[in-house]
């Protein structure tokens, strides 16, 4: 069987014998080696993976990809849900799309385009959005603005959680827990 040698509460060794009563030597104890590595901790009869830390610079990366999963998994606007992904190497991010219409509608404000007009984008058609869920919600000019800044801020929020994230020492073990994010 695998037995595990633990000296001072640590697993020190792994070894095969026939039963747990084989001789390890003074201030050493033979425990069944079902789980658990060299390195791990014993105690109250208990095997526990000990903590490694990770290197600051593995840290700041897996906390930027925290910050983009929060980012792209979108954000509640008027009690409503909208997607807000990241670009990526295989398709273009929603960023691109919330600037360029918040551009245009602020253009059609500054036009005269008045609140409750849905034409404001196109004469022909009411202007809507999709949102995260595929319904199309309708908007006026102002507030397909209000969308924009609303995009912008679920960003810049978790941009900043991030880098405060990153600015600290040590970096929390638990970065990716929601206490740290907006």
């Amino acid at each position: 069987m695998r037995a595990h040698i633990v000296q001072r509460g640590v697993v020190v060794d792994t070894i095969m014998v026939s039963n747990l009563d084989h001789p390890v030597g003074e201030g050493r104890q033979l425990i069944e080696a079902n789980t658990g590595n060299i390195g791990w901790l014993y105690v109250d009869g208990q095997l526990i993976e000990p903590e490694v830390e990770r290197p600051r610079d593995e840290l700041a990366k897996a906390i930027d990809l925290e910050r983009d999963r929060r980012i792209s998994a979108g954000f509640d606007f008027n009690g409503t849900k909208y997607q807000s992904r990241l670009p990526d190497a295989s398709r273009s991010g929603d960023w691109e799309v919330f600037s360029g219409k918040a551009l245009e509608a602020l253009i059609a404000v500054i036009g005269g385009a008045q609140p409750g007009n849905l034409r404001w984008s196109d004469p022909a058609e009411d202007f809507a959005w999709i949102a995260a869920d595929n319904s199309r919600v309708a908007m006026d000019a102002q507030t397909v603005i209000a969308l924009g800044k609303a995009a912008s801020a679920h960003r810049s929020s978790h941009t900043f959680a991030g880098s405060d994230l990153k600015a600290m020492n040590p970096i929390p073990a638990d970065y990716a827990d929601d206490k740290w994010w907006p």
